[in-house]
């Protein structure tokens, strides 16, 4: 019964000498979009593509078609706390598919 208590007296001194951390907000998207050879045919094709699927202002006429409903990911974005250091101020996270890098290999 000893050991029991001193573990768990370790834990509660633990959580008890523990600061919070520190919390960052944080968007985080996943575009998955569905694969189709027909925009694999160049790289300005398959550049426009994953633009207009991610980007809703990129979906004009003579662009490739995204579906009607699809949402993008740019009207979404937080953008940097802070504009000096954008990096260390990031707060968005996208990704995509890692399949989508060796399709890209196709465009030539």
């Amino acid at each position: 019964m000893t050991a029991r208590r001193a573990i768990a007296a370790a834990l509660l001194g633990c959580a008890l000498l523990t600061p919070p951390a520190e919390a960052k907000r944080v968007r985080v998207f996943a575009v998955g979009p569905k694969l189709d050879f027909a925009w694999l045919d160049t790289r300005a094709h398959f550049h426009d593509k994953l633009l207009a699927l991610t980007d809703r202002r990129e979906r004009t006429p003579g662009r490739p078609a995204v579906q009607r409903e699809a949402d993008d990911v740019a009207s979404h974005l937080l953008g940097p706390a802070d504009a000096a250091h954008p990096v260390e101020s990031a707060r968005d996270l996208v990704t995509v598919p890692e399949d989508l890098g060796l399709m890209a290999v196709f465009t030539g």
